[in-house]
């Protein structure tokens, strides 16, 4: 579900606006996946920061998905950065 939704939409947009949108996409998938097909939210993103006392204070505030955008805000925001300094996706000749 999300690589479909991530593959239509991300390619279209400027590349700075490409990290919240993956977080925002992410999340909205997995919501749907916690309450719509299952009804139980197991194995989401969010629970990785279990160990981090300091790092789930944040989950007081939105949950777990919360938690979820946050991580994948970092994550794609360093692929975004990789990716502009040429290091990141490069494809064999």
């Amino acid at each position: 579900m999300f690589a479909a939704a991530a593959s239509v939409a991300l390619p279209r947009i400027a590349t700075v606006w490409r990290p919240p949108l993956t977080a925002a996409l992410w999340v909205a998938c997995e919501l749907a996946r916690a309450r719509l097909l299952t009804g139980e939210p197991w194995m989401l993103l969010g629970y990785a920061l279990v160990p981090s006392p300091l790092l789930i204070q944040t989950a007081d505030l939105g949950g777990v998905y919360l938690l979820s955008v946050g991580d994948l805000f970092a994550y794609a925001g360093v692929a975004a950065a990789l990716g502009g300094l040429g290091i990141a996706a490069r494809t064999p000749r």
